[in-house]
């Protein structure tokens, strides 16, 4: 290979690469800041997959771009066409995976908060003993970031048994069902009564008790706290701020 059609293939590499950077730059702000903000993208463990959607997404037309490129080529025109059409395909495919089960809403209701992702969302219809759940469509669900609202059984008692045993089995319960969520600051005074003062926090154990510390230190000592279930796990901590019901932050449970 001569050095000037080496040249015109890195100036080619280099632009596609550029170009391609800069939709990568967009797909990871929406993955990281807009679907999956902190600590989110870490608790649902997606950031991995993520990264490597956008890396290999990024490498590969570039790559190509270099192999196939020469100026005067009569093709040339199509195969670039074709190696984008399928670097988009690869992105499409790759957001369209990771978005399935984005965060949708974070929801309190009793005494705790728990996260709905976008495909455990439901509709419910009926009433009494003839109640029933339709898992509705992922992409039917908020795109532009978690909403908090709160929730609370339907009062039909039927359907509140209902849900209830459907949870208590790992199911939908009133949290995954949009048409019984409330504004969140309609269940303030309902979060501030059963939250827990950070004062009350207490370690598992001996080794935790400097991570207790450190919590109490990053929160003003009014502040606070909420378990939040994740897939029926209890995976954090919401720190409130007393009046308002505001997050001021989230904390992993595996330390404390």
């Amino acid at each position: 290979m001569n050095s000037s059609l080496f040249l015109a293939k890195l100036k080619a590499s280099a632009t596609h690469l550029g170009i391609a950077s800069v939709i990568a730059g967009l797909s990871l702000w929406l993955i990281f800041k807009v679907w999956y903000p902190a600590p989110w993208s870490e608790v649902l463990a997606v950031s991995d997959i993520a990264l490597l959607i956008i890396a290999i997404d990024v490498t590969l037309g570039p790559l190509l771009t270099f192999v196939i490129y020469q100026a005067h080529k009569a093709s040339l025109k199509f195969d670039l066409a074709v190696i984008g059409v399928l670097q988009l395909s690869a992105l499409v495919y790759g957001l369209y995976t990771v978005g399935l089960a984005r965060p949708v809403y974070l929801v309190h209701s009793q005494s705790a908060f728990t996260l709905v992702t976008s495909n455990e969302v439901y509709d419910i219809s009926g009433s009494g003993k003839t109640g029933n759940l339709t898992e509705l469509s992922p992409w039917a669900q908020p795109l532009t970031g978690l909403k908090m609202v709160a929730s609370a059984p339907p009062a039909d008692a039927d359907l509140a048994n209902m849900l209830a045993f459907s949870s208590s089995a790992g199911g939908a319960g009133d949290t995954h069902i949009p048409a019984l969520h409330v504004p969140y600051a309609s269940a303030l005074p309902a979060i501030q009564a059963s939250a827990k003062p950070l004062a009350d926090l207490q370690p598992k154990a001996a080794s935790a008790q400097a991570r207790i510390a450190e919590i109490r230190q990053r929160y003003p000592a009014n502040s606070l706290s909420s378990p939040v279930y994740v897939s029926g796990r209890l995976r954090l901590l919401a720190i409130l701020n007393r009046d308002t019901g505001a997050v001021l932050g989230f904390e992993s449970m595996d330390s404390i």
